[in-house]
C-alpha cells in the first residue's frame, strides 16, 4: 500500500512524531512519513560519502559520515 521503496540495509535510524530518519550509506538521508511510509525528504552527499548514523534533537538532523564529517539538517514544509 505505497510505502517507502528503500532497499537494501540501512546502517541506523531515528524518528520523532512524525518522521523517520534513515542514515542510508551511500544512498544519504532518507526521511520518512511515520503514518504512511512515504519518503518525504532525501540528501545525497555530492562528494559520495556515506552516511553512518543520524540523530534528530529538537527538530535538527544530525547525520555522521564517519570520518569524514557531521552535517547538521533542519527539515522545513514548504
Amino acid at each position: 500500500a505505497g510505502g517507502s521503496s528503500l532497499t537494501g540495509h540501512p546502517l541506523h535510524l531515528d524518528y520523532d512524531d512524525t518522521y523517520i530518519y534513515v542514515a542510508y550509506g551511500e544512498k544519504g538521508l532518507r526521511i520518512l512519513d511515520k503514518q504512511t511510509l512515504k519518503e518525504v525528504a532525501s540528501y545525497t552527499h555530492s562528494g559520495g560519502k556515506s552516511a553512518n548514523f543520524v540523530k534528530v534533537v529538537d527538530g535538527y538532523i544530525f547525520v555522521a559520515y564517519g570520518l569524514n564529517g557531521l552535517q547538521v539538517f533542519r527539515l522545513t514544509e514548504r
